[in-house]
């Protein structure tokens, strides 16, 4: 009976280390997946900031997509699509290039997944958009900048960046601003760009109000791009 017992308990104690192992297994799959798949998302962030900057001319512009969600196997998300939040700031170290870290971060509970830098001699500039609140941008400011990028938000999500280069008296710009993937929603947004810009500037066709920018305020000189929209990717 002693020796039955044994072997009884030899057997709960080897399917529980089993299952032990397969669990960690399971989740060290899980994890990995979701790096992978998060830096990926990050990595086309880089990847198009780098080609925006390296490009030749005075203005170059891309819209960056952004997907909805990342596959996340055994993570307990519905249908394995975790969604997350993108974070991009703007890091100012004096004597040194500006830092753009871009952060993702699962939406639940804004932990981080994954983060990566970038380091750029040029004027960086963020812009804000929330489409809940009429839909203008706004320049963030202060001593290290954030946005954030929300790709389920409601009632627009906001998938894509716009990421336009301006080189302005010798000097290079970065712009970047959030919008939807809708080329109409883009373009807005860019226009206002080009009115706070301009307004920035001193340009006088371009005061007041730049939700609404008047068609005197884009044609005007004072920002060396044109009002114009790239195809998501390009």
């Amino acid at each position: 009976m002693l020796a039955f017992i044994l072997s009884k308990m030899n057997l709960l104690l080897m399917v529980t280390a089993i299952f032990a192992i397969m669990a960690y297994f399971t989740f060290f799959v899980s994890q990995s997946v979701v790096l992978r798949e998060a830096q990926e998302v990050l990595n086309r962030f880089s990847e198009d900031t780098y080609g925006v900057l390296t490009s030749s001319g005075q203005c170059h512009q891309t819209i960056v997509p952004i997907p909805h969600y990342i596959y996340a196997v055994g993570s307990g998300e519905r249908r394995n699509q975790l969604r997350f939040l993108v974070s991009i700031s703007k890091i100012n170290i004096p004597g040194e290039k500006t830092q753009l870290s871009f952060s993702l971060l699962r939406k639940k509970d804004e932990k981080v997944l994954a983060a990566k830098l970038f380091a750029t001699n040029a004027e960086v500039n963020l812009y804000s958009w929330d489409p809940s609140t009429g839909g203008t941008i706004a320049e963030e400011t202060g001593s290290d900048p954030t946005i954030v990028l929300n790709p389920v938000s409601e009632p627009l999500e906001t998938d894509s960046l716009l990421l336009i280069k301006e080189v302005y008296h010798g000097s290079t710009n970065l712009y970047a601003v959030p919008c939807n993937n809708e080329a109409a929603v883009c373009a807005a947004n860019y226009g206002q760009l080009t009115c706070l810009v301009k307004k920035s500037r001193g340009i006088s066709a371009c005061t007041g109000d730049c939700s609404n920018p008047s068609d005197a305020c884009l044609k005007e000189e004072g920002f060396n791009c044109e009002v114009g929209i790239a195809t998501p990717g390009s």
